[in-house]
């Protein structure tokens, strides 16, 4: 969805995205000189955690913001890391060194909204891991030059948008609504299937 659509579902949404950027660009600058590029643009992935205020109990912005900027961060961790793997282009140590860092910064920002006893560090893990073996599955396919198997499709579909759940899974963590995680992640697994299809 861009932010096109969502300004059309709150108004307030755009504004929002620029304040998620600007605290991105502010954790980036922490982190030294050179990380400023790494962050996206304004998109959807900065107001995710307000997509689904309404599924959890009352959130406080300070708490949305906080993860909208931890999973900024950790996305752009992973996208470096897919290039490096994929070879898409050249990437040296300081950047790699940069990606190691964003990680980091992206988990300590969760500590203080989360339970000691979180189940969400499993659950995050396993959601990269999805999503890397999407990414080799989707490479992998490609390059047999014939149609995809539709489960197969589906499953690299839900793989590459898997992180895309930590929102969420961090909401309902910070909440003690971890229950609700399944219903979610039908719904997000089903969307990305249909983007997918869209995309393609």
């Amino acid at each position: 969805m861009s932010l096109a659509a969502i300004r059309l579902l709150d108004p307030q949404l755009e504004q929002t995205a620029a304040l998620v950027q600007r605290r991105c660009m502010a954790e980036l600058r922490s982190l030294g000189a050179g990380a400023e590029p790494a962050a996206p643009p304004p998109q959807t992935y900065h107001v995710l955690p307000w997509l689904f205020r309404d599924v959890f109990d009352p959130v406080e912005d300070a708490v949305l913001e906080r993860v909208a900027v931890s999973g900024l961060l950790y996305f752009s961790h992973v996208t470096t890391l897919d290039q490096a793997l994929d070879g898409d282009r050249s990437i040296g140590g300081a950047e790699l060194l940069l990606a190691s860092r964003m990680h980091e910064r992206a988990l300590t920002l969760l500590f203080p909204i989360l339970p000691h006893d979180t189940v969400a560090w499993d659950r995050l893990a396993a959601y990269v891991r999805e999503y890397a073996a999407a990414v080799l599955a989707e490479r992998s396919l490609a390059r047999r030059l014939q149609p995809f198997p539709s489960d197969r499709f589906e499953e690299v579909a839900r793989g590459k948008s898997a992180v895309l759940k930590g929102a969420p899974l961090m909401l309902a963590c910070a909440t003690g609504a971890e229950d609700r995680l399944p219903a979610i992640e039908s719904a997000l697994d089903a969307i990305a299937v249909a983007a997918q299809i869209e995309d393609d």
